[in-house]
């Protein structure tokens, strides 16, 4: 599979955030963005398309569902594998750590950057987490 038609889930409560890096994904070529506002909206987008998605770009404090909880969520239940991107204006030492240890197996802990993010990196990290799942896919036959 093309790395832009992959599947991408942008999350966080910034609203202007989420079109920004919408905007940024369909500049370069990506196709298939899905979004959610909160982790509860997340995680109804992972339940329906789920095994489609290959890139989480999630925020860490929001409304209802924090995104530490959208992680636990996904170990407990996600059977394939899926790349997190943590972007994130609450950057600490514990909270990176914390993201690290609740990363699985299948439920990768890709990178943790902090906001304001520089919109290059952020896309050059989301390819490289794509090109990371598709491998990690082919490898167990999870396509």
């Amino acid at each position: 599979m093309n790395t832009k038609a992959a599947h991408i889930l942008i999350v966080d409560d910034e609203e202007a955030l989420v079109a920004a890096v919408r905007t940024e994904l369909l500049k370069n070529g990506f196709k298939n963005i899905h979004v959610a506002y909160d982790g509860d909206e997340a995680l109804d987008v992972l339940a329906r398309f789920g095994k489609d998605i290959h890139v989480v770009s999630l925020g860490l404090m929001m409304p209802r569902v924090k995104g530490f909880e959208v992680m636990r969520s996904l170990a407990e239940t996600h059977r394939q594998t899926i790349a997190v991107i943590m972007l994130t204006g609450f950057s600490t030492v514990e909270n990176a750590a914390t993201f690290k240890k609740l990363g699985t197996e299948r439920v990768v802990s890709f990178d943790f950057i902090s906001k304001p993010y520089d919109s290059e990196d952020l896309i050059k990290t989301i390819s490289k987490a794509i090109e990371f799942v598709q491998a990690k896919r082919r490898q167990s036959n999870q396509s």
